[in-house]
């Protein structure tokens, strides 16, 4: 006789079936469909945030325990620490509680509970460098707290509460970012809106946003790259909100280590300064335009029939995405830099601010080029661009250390000069399909 677990094996009693060996299941079904969506999400942006911290941190004075002790002292810096994160990592928390891929999931016998127990813990995974920061610069308490902080605060940026509890919940959360000087007693506030906060994104998931109303960007012009420009720039404030947001974390987020390195450094030399505020702009800008190339250039590719009628040649589309990026890291920068430079001993707002937007413009139109050249709709997108970043990465940074701020759009420049051989010989063969050549 075939023993089915679970089925009854004819002496009137079912045979019970491992709750190990089905938990493993569950782990194994959502790793493969949600968790394999976070994880195509986070690992750019990740890996640039790893890049960006060992070259900064590494014999700049930097420590996790200063980073930490400043955000227990300081609310303000709490308050932003706390933001960046949140936008840092919300698309691969989005992806992992939210991905279409594990929606039939919910629909098998398998309690909520384990459901959302086993999605709490991949979370975790999600928010493991916060936790990393916080245990090493804080301890194992602090880490805990902050860790479970986040993945409440995500929770509630995922699904607006709804009903007395979970409004309470928020609240306690809002107290729990107010008393996270003292951990234990964060903890205990912030554990309820985890709780219910995760419960509530994970119900509406499947719901659908409405439709919103936007404004016209793209106008009637001569210059088709300029119009390209802005339809790039439309499309990520529009859909790539979470990228955009991400993108200024990093340059903040680039200013304050370059900040702390100074600091901590007891560094007076303002062409030192510069040196170090030019290269983490450079890098962490560069990296943050990454985000956002593949989202151009799906766009390019949806819209190709439309540009081949009207015979936009791979040059003006290569100049479109190359402006709308770069101007983006240009304007990032030099506010970045004027913020930096106000907050220096030596109050050298214009110059940081120049050394930002030029770093920006050069880090930003690298990531363009490197976007055009790895993301082709494939499934190797992500680790194409990852090379072509590393590579950028390392022409950038020993022009941006070395050399005054001209140097940096030398590479850019030339990168953004060098044709895409696939694609301009193709259009060269052919030229723009012209209309009706396919009917019959």
């Amino acid at each position: 006789m075939i023993r089915t677990p679970g089925i009854d094996a004819g002496d009137g009693a079912p045979e019970p079936e491992s709750g190990a060996r089905a938990l493993r299941a569950l782990v194994g079904v959502l790793a493969r469909t949600s968790g394999a969506a976070a994880a195509r999400r986070a690992l750019p942006t990740y890996l640039g945030l790893f890049v960006v911290v060992v070259i900064l941190f590494a014999g700049n004075g930097v420590r996790s325990q200063d980073v930490v002790a400043m955000a227990m002292a300081s609310p303000p810096t709490r308050v932003v620490l706390l933001a960046g994160w949140l936008l840092l990592a919300l698309p691969a928390a989005r992806a992992l509680i939210a991905a279409p891929s594990a929606f039939l999931i919910r629909t098998w016998p398998i309690p909520r509970a384990r459901l959302l127990g086993v999605t709490a813990a991949m979370l975790v995974l999600v928010e493991l460098p916060w936790l990393l920061l916080w245990a090493k610069g804080g301890g194992v308490v602090p880490g805990v707290a902050a860790t479970v902080l986040v993945m409440a605060g995500h929770g509630l940026l995922l699904a607006r509460p709804r009903g007395a509890a979970e409004i309470a919940a928020a609240l306690l959360w809002l107290v729990a970012v107010a008393i996270l000087p003292w951990p234990a007693l964060a903890l205990v506030a912030t554990v309820p809106a985890a709780g219910l906060a995760l419960r509530r994104a994970f119900i509406a998931a499947p719901e659908r946003v409405g439709v919103r109303h936007a404004r016209r960007w793209v106008r009637a012009g001569r210059s088709a790259a300029v119009a390209l420009a802005r339809t790039h720039l439309a499309v990520i404030v529009r859909a790539q909100r979470p990228a955009l947001l991400r993108a200024i974390w990093f340059a903040a987020g680039g200013a304050l280590l370059a900040g702390l390195a100074v600091a901590n450094n007891r560094i007076v030399d303002e062409t030192t300064m510069r040196t170090i505020w030019r290269t983490a702009a450079a890098l962490t800008i560069g990296w943050a335009a990454a985000g956002l190339a593949g989202g151009i250039q799906r766009v390019e590719r949806e819209a190709a029939w439309l540009l081949d009628v009207h015979g936009v040649t791979p040059a003006a589309r290569r100049l479109g995405a190359g402006a709308a990026l770069g101007g983006l890291g240009a304007a990032l920068g030099g506010v970045a830099g004027a913020v930096l430079g106000h907050l220096l001993p030596l109050h050298s707002a214009a110059a940081m601010a120049l050394d930002g937007a030029v770093a920006g413009l050069a880090g930003a139109t690298t990531a363009a080029v490197a976007g055009r050249w790895a993301c082709r709709g494939a499934g190797r997108d992500g680790a194409r661009l990852l090379l072509a970043m590393l590579a950028g990465a390392g022409v950038l940074a020993p022009c941006a250390w070395f050399f005054p701020d001209a140097a940096l759009l030398v590479p850019a420049a030339v990168a953004l000069a060098i044709p895409d051989p696939r694609v301009a010989r193709g259009y060269r063969a052919t030229g723009p399909a012209p209309i009706g050549a396919g009917d019959a």
